[in-house]
C-alpha cells in the first residue's frame, strides 16, 4: 500500500504519514493500531521492534486496552479520554 492510499484511507495527507515514517510526529496508539490493522501487520512489527523488546515496551494490558479503545466509537472516544484523565487526576 501507498503513503497516498493509507492517507486517504484515514483522510490524512500522505504528508503527514511521511512524518510518522520518519518519525518527524509521534503517533497516538490507536491510529498505530488502525494503521496495523490496514497494512496487515501487527503494531510491534510496523514499529520494528522485534519480539523481546516490544514485550518490555508495551505490556499485553496497554495493548489490549487499545485494542478496547479502537472499538468504541469515535464519537465517544473523546469522553472516554476525558474520563480517563479525570481518574488520573483524582489519584495524582
Amino acid at each position: 500500500m501507498s503513503q497516498e492510499q493509507l492517507a486517504t484511507q484515514f483522510g490524512l495527507s500522505f504528508q503527514q504519514i511521511q512524518k510518522y515514517e520518519k518519525g518527524t510526529n509521534r503517533m497516538s496508539g490507536s491510529r498505530l493500531i488502525q494503521f496495523s490493522k490496514a497494512l496487515d501487520t501487527t503494531p510491534h512489527q510496523l514499529l520494528g521492534w522485534d519480539k523481546t523488546e516490544s514485550a518490555a515496551i508495551i505490556d499485553a494490558e496497554v495493548y489490549r486496552m487499545a485494542q478496547v479503545f479502537m472499538q468504541i466509537p469515535a464519537l465517544l472516544r473523546p469522553l472516554v479520554l476525558r474520563l480517563l484523565n479525570g481518574i488520573v487526576e483524582l489519584v495524582a
